[in-house]
């Protein structure tokens, strides 16, 4: 009589081999559906964001440019908004603040200087994105402190995109020429409330530097 064991033992092994793939071939899947639900996500919340955007600043064709692509687009394409930090260094050293604050991350190592993006890198994502006309907002650190900042908003009007900055305030009054004549679209200015709370939070006399 024929012994049928091992068959029986190669059989079973298999159907946990096949039991074991769909196992993880479902689990990938999954995860693909909750990166993509993920992304979809942010792209509606950016969505929302625009919307207010436009309709306080009135640059309304070009964020129904960017609204469309949203919601026709695949979350893998290139995104219709870049965020850049252009630079680690600040002029304050606000309470709050994750990087400079009280317990802030760079505190503990006194020796590193402050990273700043490369202006060639800025250049060349932004020729990758050129025919996107992607929106940029630049961030810091404090971006006015960047040395290239001219170059990057130059470079993002060339391009045909809208670009925003957000900074503390307190080095506009020397850069706002620079900032006028290179075309930035939008300024936002932080501020904690009142000015004994913002002082408070970022530092005597910074209120009356941001609102000179």
């Amino acid at each position: 009589m024929a012994d049928h064991s091992s068959d029986r033992s190669l059989g079973s092994s298999w159907n946990t081999v096949n039991t074991v793939d769909q196992f993880a071939c479902q689990k990938r899947m999954s995860e693909q559906k909750r990166t993509i639900a993920s992304r979809m996500g942010s792209l509606w919340a950016t969505r929302a964001f625009l919307w207010q955007v436009a309709e306080k600043f009135r640059f309304k064709p070009y964020v129904a440019h960017l609204m469309k692509r949203i919601s026709t687009r695949s979350p893998f394409e290139v995104p219709p908004v870049i965020i850049l930090q252009l630079t680690e260094a600040c002029n304050l050293r606000c309470r709050m603040c994750y990087e400079w604050g009280t317990s802030g991350y760079h505190l503990a190592d006194t020796f590193r200087r402050p990273a700043v993006l490369p202006f060639e890198l800025v250049a060349s994502l932004m020729a990758q994105c050129r025919e996107e006309k992607t929106l940029y907002s630049l961030f810091g650190g404090e971006p006015l402190l960047y040395p290239d900042l001219e170059g990057v908003i130059t470079c993002a009007k060339h391009n045909g995109s809208c670009i925003e900055l957000v900074t503390n305030g307190t080095l506009l009054s020397q850069n706002a020429r620079m900032l006028v004549k290179a075309g930035v679209d939008l300024v936002r200015v932080s501020l904690d409330g009142p000015q004994d709370i913002n002082d408070m939070q970022r530092g005597s006399g910074t209120y009356e530097k941001v609102m000179v």
